[in-house]
């Protein structure tokens, strides 16, 4: 039970949700989730935390940066239900196209100096 309550509690922030929902276009550094939130690595990175305690994210170490990525729905299938609900329910969101368009533009950066490397899978 106390893992159903983690997760919803983790899903009730906006922050949060908005992480999840651009986490769906695949793997990213903290820094581009920072660039596209407008927010300080501080506090980004506790936002990433409780996800990752929840369940909701996975955490990579590639020298000194960190990806996140959603958690592997081999983990926990229900995880994946409740983010593909999210999806669904923000797909007509205008923030959501926002932060969509701010991804693409920050991803286009990786490899150059001062911007995090490409990430090796």
């Amino acid at each position: 039970m106390q893992e159903i309550v983690n997760v919803f509690k983790a899903l009730s922030d906006p922050t949060r949700l908005r992480i999840l929902l651009l986490l769906q276009h695949g793997e990213l550094c903290v820094c581009e989730v920072e660039e596209v939130l407008g927010m300080k690595q501080s506090r980004i990175s506790r936002h990433l935390n409780i996800l990752r305690n929840a369940g909701l994210t996975e955490a990579r170490y590639f020298g000194r940066w960190v990806f996140y990525s959603l958690a592997n729905p081999k983990t926990n299938r229900y995880h994946r239900r409740v983010i593909d609900t999210l999806v669904k329910w923000a797909q007509d969101s205008d923030q959501v196209f926002l932060d969509r368009k701010k991804l693409e533009a920050c991803t286009q950066k990786r490899g150059q100096e001062g911007h995090c490397p490409i990430p090796e899978t």
